[in-house]
């Protein structure tokens, strides 16, 4: 096993919310909790991988996703309240 695959291998038992896969294109994917994150996922392995190879890491890919599951309807507990003036 590669000193890469072992400091990945290490980064996802240290670090359960990191995903490491290869893309369609064999890319290396390493999917985590943000920007942040990936910084420091990434200065992990620099330290960890002590080869004289050189890691060549691209902008990251920065995907949002929302959802709305259901509606909300306010209502207000003394309306009376709100209503007086």
């Amino acid at each position: 096993m590669g000193l890469l695959n072992l400091s990945l291998k290490k980064l996802m038992q240290a670090d359960p919310v990191v995903e490491v896969y290869y893309d369609e294109k064999g890319d290396l994917i390493i999917a985590c909790g943000g920007e942040e994150h990936l910084r420091r996922c990434i200065v992990d392995i620099t330290e960890d991988f002590e080869s004289k190879e050189e890691i060549v890491v691209s902008d990251p890919i920065i995907t949002f996703k929302e959802t709305i599951i259901t509606k909300y309807r306010f209502r207000a507990r003394h309306e009376k309240n709100l209503v007086k003036k």
